[in-house]
């Protein structure tokens, strides 16, 4: 295989990988039951920290998944920065605003194509 095949192939397993962790991250929440409200409240587990902050790791890890899913990476840092705030993390608004983040980056990584 030329070496373009094989970072071809790995940017595909990598953002087959990111696809299915940001499933994984949107399961990081708690389910808050609040009085008198029907529907399904929820805050941020601070599983997300740990999770989120493995994942940036791994994509800094090598220069080339750096590379391609750097817009990725930085707003992941962004969500990491907003969890590790504890009062944030409780907070149900910005709960909400982080999985919705998380749903976007997940919409965006799907339409990511590998160019040369």
């Amino acid at each position: 295989m030329q070496e373009e095949e094989i970072k071809k192939l790995r940017f595909i397993e990598v953002k087959n990988f990111l696809l299915f962790h940001s499933k994984v991250l949107k399961n990081q929440k708690s389910r808050v039951v609040i009085k008198d409200e029907e529907s399904a409240n929820w805050k941020v587990s601070k599983n997300l920290q740990y999770e989120l902050q493995k994942l940036i790791d791994f994509l800094n890890e090598n220069d080339v998944i750096k590379d391609k899913f750097q817009d990725e990476i930085i707003q992941y840092q962004e969500i990491k920065n907003i969890v590790d705030d504890e009062k944030n993390r409780e907070d149900i608004k910005i709960a909400q605003e982080v999985f919705d983040k998380i749903e976007n980056i997940r919409e965006q990584i799907k339409i990511k194509q590998y160019q040369i």
